[in-house]
Parts: structure tokens; sequence; C-alpha cells
């Protein structure tokens, strides 16, 4: 089974739906259909596309980056 919380606007395109996916919790787009956010099983939170943080993002653990485009500072 695919447990589904469907969230249609019916007067604009953007329609979106909360899902229990095999032990996923997904956003999905439904406009668009493609999942942009979910925490698996194990607690994992992933984000396919792009991820901004409005004032500051704190990571505890290792930081593993596959491309930049700006400097980036560390203490």
């Amino acid at each position: 089974t695919l447990p589904t919380l469907l969230l249609t606007d019916t007067d604009h395109d953007a329609d979106w739906s909360v899902r229990n996916s095999n032990v996923n919790f997904t956003i999905y787009d439904e406009t668009n259909s493609i999942g942009r956010f979910t925490i698996n099983g194990a607690g994992t939170a992933n984000v396919p596309m792009h991820l901004s943080v409005g004032n500051s993002l704190s990571v505890t653990g290792n930081v593993t980056a596959s491309s930049h485009t700006s400097t980036i500072s560390l203490p």
C-alpha cells in the first residue's frame, strides 16, 4: 500500500502529497511528479534538488561536497 494525503489546490497549479512510501516519509510534488523531500527509515533526510538555508546551517559530523561555486571558510 501507499498511504497518501493529497493536498490539491483546485484554483492554482501546484498540487502536493504527503506519502508513507515503503518506510520513507515523502513530500511529493504531484504537479511535476517528483519527490521533493524524503526521510528514510534510518532517519536520513534527502533533498534531491536545491536546499536554501535562510540563516545558518549546523552540521555534526563530516561534510562531503561534490562541487562548489564559492569559497568555504572553516575554523
